[in-house]
């Protein structure tokens, strides 16, 4: 049995028509159904966090993030590690 493709995912920095930073979770290599055809979006502390300093928390998320998974309930425990997950979603 072949091991499943694991869906791979980048961090983007955008900014909202006001210009407010935010992250997004953009497919690099196959998709999480789950998602459908959209995609993940992570808001940012209001008025705390500027581009730059987006820039580096997607720098940090794409240097330490591997993969990102969907685990459908019920569940025991989080896998982690590849070799531990069960079917991709």
């Amino acid at each position: 049995m072949s091991e499943p493709e694991i869906p791979e995912y980048r961090f983007v920095v955008s900014e909202y028509s006001d210009g407010t930073p935010y992250i997004s979770c953009q497919s690099k290599k196959g998709d999480l159904k789950i998602l459908g055809d959209g995609w993940l979006t992570f808001g940012l502390a209001p008025d705390n966090i500027t581009f730059e300093q987006a820039q580096q928390i997607a720098r940090f998320l794409n240097a330490n993030i591997s993969y990102v998974q969907y685990n459908p309930p019920p569940f025991e425990r989080i896998p982690r590690s590849k070799e531990e997950m069960g079917p991709v979603h």
